[in-house]
């Protein structure tokens, strides 16, 4: 008999558990819809801003591109110096790593 009741008892908290489930998912699902929305529609009220954001990000790329291009094109030695010194910085940090690294 107390079998039966357990598994009557089971039986309730499952179904209970069922419909807790069921309504917390809709719940969920309504308040992560209106978010989504709400973000979606903030996306597409940037959109216009992020294009023109876009456009002179690329062009003062190009223009900052252009610059170097005319200062590595004048002073060739001096760019090769920089470079020269930079990989040789990069080079001394590294090689301090290691010998920190080693037992």
């Amino acid at each position: 008999m107390s079998e039966n009741k357990s598994a009557k008892t089971l039986s309730e908290a499952i179904a209970q558990l069922e419909q807790v489930g069921k309504t917390k998912s809709a719940e969920i699902k309504n308040l992560f819809g209106s978010d989504f929305s709400e973000l979606k529609k903030s996306f597409e009220d940037l959109k216009p801003y992020l294009d023109t954001l876009k456009t002179k990000v690329e062009s003062e790329v190009s223009r900052s591109k252009s610059e170097i291009e005319e200062k590595i094109a004048k002073n060739p030695w001096l760019t090769f110096a920089i470079v020269g010194f930079v990989a040789f910085v990069i080079g001394c940090l590294v090689s301090e790593k290691k010998k920190d690294d080693s037992p």
